[in-house]
């Protein structure tokens, strides 16, 4: 795959992905100056798609992967995960009907 046949915007790791954080220093060059909150394409230094993460300028742990497939979410994408969160909730019958978390961040696949 080609630069310009990446998704857009993306970012290109130095080295290879640990996990759903990734560091500051682990990040290359990107397709453009990218803001906080932006969703990201993540590509390793061979051009290899990683997947989708959310980025933020200014913190330490400047990418959280989101999705390692193809497609980039979407609002569909969003509601999916967060129905899921709440039916396993309700299907929890250790958790308390009177007050209860509905999304815990990577517990429900919501890093960060």
């Amino acid at each position: 795959m080609k630069l310009e046949q990446r998704h857009s915007p993306w970012i290109e790791l130095k080295g290879p992905a640990r996990g759903p954080r990734v560091w500051r220093a682990d990040c290359g060059k990107s397709s453009e100056q990218l803001e906080t909150g932006q969703l990201v394409a993540v590509y390793d230094r061979y051009n290899a798609f990683l997947g989708w993460a959310i980025f933020h300028s200014k913190s330490q742990i400047r990418l959280r992967i989101l999705s390692r497939e193809d497609n980039k979410p979407d609002t569909a994408w969003w509601q999916k995960k967060a129905l899921a969160a709440v039916k396993r909730r309700l299907n929890d019958h250790t958790v308390t009907q009177e007050c209860c978390r509905i999304i815990n961040a990577e517990g429900d696949d919501f890093p960060g």
